[in-house]
């Protein structure tokens, strides 16, 4: 299918809430940091840089809107690649929400997983279910992945992005 342009300003507006640019430093610059399992990550919680790199803790910090294109970047290519894996005429906060979670879990994790397996069988139920799966991160439940996988399941069953965002952070305290 096409990329849905509504699909990838939706996910981006998930990604920005949860993501965060974390590693503030003086002057407003962006530097490298570890996520919660110990992945250096940059900006929006990029752990590759555009040419396909990962991220160094030794890279240099970047601005802020290095960050944005880097954040604009691989929104676009993981909605390239969810998009080729999902039917036309896929509602847009189905494709956002796949999008959000792809950007978080990798392609090949999305592309194997049990959300987009129970969708393409038609059973959306079990999709939410199955985004929700993805809670985990260095083989412990983390409640900011809890609150990131319900606000994605709430927008995918077709919840408004900021009372989903009110809803997850409810759920989770």
């Amino acid at each position: 299918m096409n990329v849905d342009p509504g699909a990838v300003s939706l996910a981006s507006q998930i990604m920005r809430h949860y993501e965060g640019c974390e590693k503030k430093l003086p002057g407003g610059r962006i530097g490298p940091y570890r996520d919660a399992v110990g992945v250096a990550t940059i900006g929006w919680g990029n752990t590759r840089w555009q040419d396909g790199r990962p991220v160094a803790m030794s890279d240099a910090p970047i601005s802020q809107a290095e960050a944005d294109a880097l954040l604009t970047h691989f929104v676009g290519v993981f909605a390239r690649n969810v998009c080729d894996l999902l039917p036309n005429g896929t509602p847009t906060n189905e494709v956002a929400a796949f999008i959000s979670l792809a950007y978080n879990i990798g392609i090949v994790g999305f592309d194997h997983g049990s959300a987009l397996r129970e969708f393409l069988k038609g059973d959306k139920r079990a999709a939410g279910d199955g985004i929700e799966m993805w809670n985990r991160g260095g083989g412990k439940i983390l409640k900011g992945l809890q609150r990131r996988r319900r606000a994605d399941r709430l927008v995918f069953d077709g919840t408004d992005p900021s009372a989903a965002f009110s809803r997850a952070e409810a759920a989770f305290p």
